[in-house]
């Protein structure tokens, strides 16, 4: 699910990949 988020932030680049990272861990 790492990942994931990590290929969020790259395509998006946002507070909100934050907030997604956040929601994961």
């Amino acid at each position: 699910m790492l990942t994931f988020c990590y290929v969020f932030l790259s395509m998006v680049l946002l507070d909100s990949t934050s907030l997604c990272c956040t929601m994961i861990l």
